[in-house]
């Protein structure tokens, strides 16, 4: 069911203003409010609606039930949040306010059927991060400026990046060896005949390929893209001994190539006061997926050759808890291996892994994920 919960902020002092500080986690609002209604049940979505002195009447907030207490609390997930502008625009929410609030005094009303369908437009609007981006960063300006805004730039607003739980499937969550694994952005591939969408319609894929072709601009925007992801995991509040890097091919170091990950590990190392191994993780001979599959062999040939030919020159291991970092995922057989070989010489390390983005490909995501981005 779906459920609009009202808010008197005059009353009990919480304001849309105030949506962060009462989020547990990052992701989670608990709502009081059991004693109102006893059909809440688990998947509910709530719509939570301000109103009183001094607050611009509106929904602010959206949320899907979780967890129901002993004692009549609500847990809900959060699907998205404002805390300066309603999210529904007021003259759209004038039309149905009050068919909605003239339901019984309380604070819960269930919304009628006959809306649904504007609220399920909206939930479907918010279900999924980044596909709405509007506005794209151009990090030469800041560059050159010597700005270097990231915290504060558009594309790293919580709403663009990857609702992990939500949107990831269980295949790239669950990876064998790595405790948990987190990645910042949708990467649409170059050959997604599946989805509508095309990269240059999708400003964070343009600006991903832009990067992956030497565009050094962009580090900052996605290291600091990583350690947003990190900082909104819900899994990810620990402490880290040490930071690996996945290596870069040796004919591609020979040329000359622009080392992105060593890049992205220097910044995220940098801010998360974690000491970098830079030489840690070593590729003694060149191996590349594309290679592989031009001659015919999977996934297996690869995470064997790429077993083999992974060099581990780090200290003792042990009972440390490192973050691999690699910009982009396509299935995961890389960390995965790198993790294995990691795990067959100190087996009691803890092994996490992030990245700045992840291929938006079928097996990468949920199917409600798939639905929203293919339309």
């Amino acid at each position: 069911m779906k459920f609009l919960y009202k808010i008197n902020s005059a009353y009990d002092g919480f304001t849309p203003q105030k949506i962060e500080e009462r989020l547990h986690n990052g992701i989670y609002i608990v709502y009081n409010w059991r004693e109102y209604f006893d059909n809440v049940e688990k998947g509910d979505v709530v719509f939570t609606y301000f109103v009183g002195r001094g607050v611009r009447e509106g929904v602010y907030l959206i949320a899907k039930v979780s967890e129901i207490k002993r004692d009549k609390r609500v847990i809900g997930k959060v699907l998205r949040y404002d805390m300066g502008e309603p999210l529904i625009p007021p003259n759209e929410f004038e039309k149905y306010k009050y068919k909605i609030l003239t339901r019984p005094i309380g604070s819960v009303y269930v919304i009628p059927s006959y809306l649904d369908i504007v609220f399920e437009d909206l939930r479907r609007k918010v279900a999924i991060s980044e596909i709405d981006i509007k506005k794209r960063a151009d990090c030469y300006i800041c560059y050159r400026n010597k700005t270097f805004s990231c915290k504060s730039c558009t594309l790293l607003n919580p709403n663009y990046l990857i609702k992990w739980d939500e949107e990831v499937s269980t295949r790239i969550r669950k990876m064998n060896n790595i405790k948990e694994i987190s990645s910042a952005f949708w990467i649409i591939p170059r050959q997604a005949h599946w989805m509508k969408k095309t990269i240059t319609q999708h400003p964070i894929s343009e600006i991903f390929y832009d990067f992956k072709s030497g565009y050094y601009y962009y580090s900052n925007l996605f290291g600091f893209g990583i350690l947003k992801a990190i900082e909104y995991h819900p899994r990810f509040k620990v402490n880290f001994d040490y930071m690996l890097g996945i290596p870069l091919s040796p004919d591609k170091k020979e040329s000359g190539e622009f080392d992105r990950v060593e890049k992205l590990c220097k910044i995220v190392s940098k801010e998360l006061k974690v000491s970098y191994l830079n030489s840690g993780l070593e590729l003694t001979k060149p191996i590349s997926r594309r290679s592989y599959k031009l001659n015919g062999l999977g996934n297996q040939d690869f995470s064997r050759d790429y077993y083999k030919y992974l060099n581990l020159n780090v200290l003792n291991l042990n009972n440390k808890t490192i973050l691999i970092i690699d910009d982009v995922i396509t299935d995961g057989i890389t960390l995965k291996t790198t993790a294995k070989k990691i795990l067959d010489k100190y087996s009691t390390v803890h092994i996490y892994a992030t990245t700045a983005g992840i291929m938006a490909k079928k097996g990468n995501m949920t199917p409600e994920a798939i639905r929203k981005f293919s339309k």
